[in-house]
């Protein structure tokens, strides 16, 4: 009987046994490294290499608790994250990571090392700002989003998909700490930096016009099944270099409004944005760079074509929807002709209000 056959919680010894017992990516006797380099809370991620080469591999396994506070969490997500990965893979084979293995006993997920490509967010942080962000996010979207709609998948295997991609554990902590502990303290576990007392009083937990718009919008995440969506589209899920960028993490993947995703990355450049501008506002050509980022996703996004996306795994994209203006079929997501559900940034072509020192500059918190 295989040391495998049984889940438990590996440690870097048992992932390299894993990668040559399971995986075969390595010989029996080949001498390999193991090191634990996730930094997330709810997984376990390890890069094993080899010694003679240089060959590596990615090995995920989930864990059954949170690793902070040990609540229980269900190891289906891991299911979920591996199939996510592989129909991302078919819809936008240029950002995804190779998944080469996926074995639900161990909850484990093997893929494509992409070291090549850095964290974004903390590429941004260190003010390298590349010029294809734009681009390839705004392709990525389009091309992983629309073809999982009723406008072109066949509506029996999206209710299927639907079904499948039920998340419940994971969308619970995007509905508490996303959208309700910050407006909320319910919990009574948020951390304010000393001085900020009073504005988030007034501004975050004593304004109902803001806990309304937060209200109709998380009634929106709960019960729109628009699009499969990553569901945790931030920097930190983003990785890139000179060449591209590669999306990993989609293990909060459910069937939920596209604007959660597309809001998710843009709202993830603004903190960048408002980091650079307090951190260090004579840096005014990154500013510059992280606006223009922040306006060609907005507008790219909305001006795409669905004939331009890659032939649908399970359906192909039908001619009612080949050649339409992608940004008409995304104004299911909000008001307006942007996905975001807002209007243009001061207008089409327009730039961003950055002006160092003033106050709007730096509404929003570092990243």
């Amino acid at each position: 009987m295989s040391a495998f056959s049984e889940f438990f919680l590996m440690k870097p010894d048992d992932v390299k046994h894993y990668a040559a017992e399971v995986l075969h990516r390595f010989d029996p006797d080949e001498e390999t490294t193991c090191t634990e380099i996730g930094d997330g809370n709810i997984n376990y991620v390890f890069r094993v290499r080899s010694l003679r080469d240089g060959r590596s591999v990615i090995v995920k396994q989930a864990d059954k608790r949170l690793r902070s506070s040990g609540r229980p969490l269900d190891i289906y997500r891991s299911r979920i994250e591996a199939q996510a990965l592989q129909l991302e893979s078919r819809l936008a084979p240029d950002y995804i990571p190779e998944v080469y293995h996926y074995d639900e006993t161990m909850a484990a997920l093997s893929m494509e090392d992409i070291s090549a490509y850095r964290n974004l967010r903390k590429e941004l942080l260190a003010g390298r700002i590349y010029g294809h962000l734009a681009e390839n996010i705004s392709t990525f979207l389009a091309q992983s989003l629309l073809p999982t709609t009723d406008l072109v998948l066949d509506c029996r295997e999206k209710k299927r998909r639907v079904q499948f991609f039920t998340n419940p554990d994971l969308c619970d902590i995007t509905e508490d700490l996303v959208l309700t502990e910050p407006y909320w303290n319910y919990k009574g576990r948020n951390i304010v930096t000393p001085g900020n007392e009073d504005f988030v009083r007034t501004f975050l937990y004593e304004n109902d016009a803001l806990h309304r718009e937060v209200g109709r919008l998380r009634n929106g995440f709960m019960n729109n099944a628009q699009a499969l969506l990553h569901g945790d589209l931030h920097t930190g899920s983003i990785f890139a270099n000179e060449q591209g960028v590669k999306v990993i993490d989609p293990e909060f993947a459910f069937y939920g409004p596209m604007g959660y995703d597309i809001g998710n990355v843009i709202g993830n450049l603004f903190f960048s944005w408002a980091n650079r501008c307090f951190t260090a506002p004579q840096d005014t050509a990154a500013a510059r760079a992280l606006e223009d980022t922040i306006r060609g996703v907005c507008d790219l996004t909305a001006v795409r074509r669905a004939g331009d996306l890659p032939p649908v795994p399970d359906g192909g994209v039908l001619p009612r929807v080949s050649g339409r203006r992608h940004g008409r079929l995304l104004r299911l997501c909000g008001h307006g002709d942007h996905p975001t559900g807002g209007g243009r940034l001061q207008g089409h072509g327009g730039h961003l209000r950055h002006r160092p020192g003033h106050p709007d500059s730096h509404g929003a918190g570092p990243d």
